[in-house]
């Protein structure tokens, strides 16, 4: 399994990244901004993508949209600190297959990771 998580915070993504390894996946990509993490989701086609929803360089519900026009196969988990209602639809709206809010929970990324290699 391929997973690609977007955040900006290293710390973060490191944590998610060991967190993932965990639950057995072993092809872990990291992208630190929305314009690389598009260029990987593009180049790699990963099963799930773990997507921070604020990037320095674009929305991540931008992000998602963007894949969502081209990939309704991928797993994709928006992770967030601050759950609005706002926040919530939009994630809904652009079909997003979960969302997280920090801080991250390992029972949450194992429901995330199985419920993608159900559909991978």
């Amino acid at each position: 399994m391929n997973v690609l998580i977007i955040d900006d915070d290293p710390l973060l993504r490191d944590i998610l990244h060991k967190m993932v390894v965990v639950e057995g996946v072993t092809d872990v990509t990291e992208a630190p901004s929305g314009v690389q993490g598009i260029e990987l989701w593009m180049n790699q086609q990963p099963q799930i993508i773990f997507l921070d929803v604020q990037l320095p360089d674009m929305s991540g519900l931008e992000i998602l949209k963007k894949i969502r026009e081209k990939d309704q196969q991928v797993y994709i988990v928006v992770v967030t600190g601050h759950v609005s209602v706002n926040t919530v639809q939009e994630i809904v709206r652009f079909k997003a297959d979960q969302y997280i809010v920090k801080p991250l929970d390992q029972t949450r990324i194992h429901q995330a990771v199985e419920a993608a290699r159900r559909r991978s």
